[in-house]
Formats: structure tokens, C-alpha cells, sequence
């Protein structure tokens, strides 16, 4: 009797542990984005996410390599690409946090996304009516120094160093896109 109540807790405390966690050490495995990532020249990547030099689209396959506290490094499944995600303590996240974040054992169901938000999540663009969700995939988090909690109606991305994009929500669809460009 002893022995089937434990069965039991063991097997309740499984069904609550989510799916997609990732191992606490996850090198070696191979893993898949689940938003839009730019990297700058395909070499580096930052919790800014500026939406500038090559893209690492959703659902690309990564395998992790060995990585420090503050530092991710991985590369594009099958081809030569090695990337490093460096951190900052501006982010509000450690390295890991950021990978658990952006990257899980299974790929983003795009079904999911009406055909212009797929369209927009090929494009890492975001256009007026989108949802949330879509949003998130197609430009990424929004960086936490700029949007500290994503049920805010108005979200704040880096577009570059200098420059930022503010997407407003109403309903949890975008209703209006900001361009904010510092004097020259």
C-alpha cells in the first residue's frame, strides 16, 4: 500500500512539470528559437535585440555549446554558424534564464497565427492588429529595461543603438507603432 501511494505522488508531481523545461544543463542538445532573433554579423547576439544584420528565425534548430553565467553559446543546427548571446547586467536575466526564454525542446505551433501574423512572423516585421503572442514570436521579448511586464498596452523595442520602436496594444492587438529616432 505504502508502495502505490508514492507511485502515485511521483507520478502527480511528473504530470505538473512542464514539457518543454529545459535540462539544467542543456549543452549538447539540440534545441529550437521561439522568436525572432538578430544577430550582428551573424555572430553575436544581445538582449537588445536589435532588429538590424542577419536573422535566426523562429523554429531554427540550435544546439547549445558549453556556456558561462552570462554567456550562451550555440550554433545553427547543420551549418557553420556559431553564435554567443552576450548578456548585461541591464537585462534582468542570466544567461540561462535568457536561453530558457528563447529557445525549447519543441518548435512554436505556427498554425496557431492568422496568415498575415505568419506572414509577419516570416518577416520579423509587426504590423497594426497582430496580437501579443505573434508580436513575441515575430520580434521577440521586449527588452526588460524598456517593457517590464508584457501585459502593458504599450511595449518599447531597440530597432539599433540609437533608435527604439513603441507598439501600443488595445484588446491585445497592436494599434499603433511608434518610430522614436534621437536627434542627429
Amino acid at each position: 500500500m505504502k508502495l502505490l501511494y508514492i507511485t502515485a505522488f511521483i507520478v502527480g508531481l511528473i504530470s505538473l512539470t512542464p514539457k518543454t523545461v529545459l535540462a539544467s544543463n542543456p549543452q549538447g542538445e539540440v534545441l529550437y528559437t521561439q522568436v525572432n532573433i538578430h544577430s550582428f554579423k551573424n555572430k553575436v547576439v544581445t538582449w537588445k535585440n536589435y532588429s538590424v544584420d542577419a536573422l535566426i528565425p523562429v523554429n531554427t534548430a540550435i544546439i547549445i555549446k558549453p556556456h558561462t553565467g552570462k554567456k550562451v553559446y550555440f550554433a545553427i543546427k547543420d551549418s557553420k554558424t556559431r553564435l554567443v548571446f552576450k548578456n548585461s547586467i541591464a537585462s534582468g536575466l542570466t544567461g540561462k534564464e535568457w536561453l530558457a526564454k528563447h529557445a525549447a525542446k519543441s518548435k512554436v505551433n505556427m498554425d496557431k497565427f492568422t496568415p498575415l501574423e505568419r506572414e509577419c512572423i516570416k518577416n520579423a516585421t509587426i504590423l497594426l492588429g497582430m496580437r501579443k503572442s505573434a508580436v513575441i514570436v515575430a520580434r521577440g521579448f521586449p527588452p526588460l529595461s524598456l517593457t517590464s511586464d508584457l501585459t502593458s498596452s504599450t511595449w518599447t523595442y531597440w530597432i539599433n543603438r540609437i533608435d527604439k520602436e513603441e507598439i501600443r496594444f488595445i484588446n491585445d492587438k497592436v494599434s499603433q507603432i511608434l518610430m522614436h529616432t534621437a536627434p542627429q
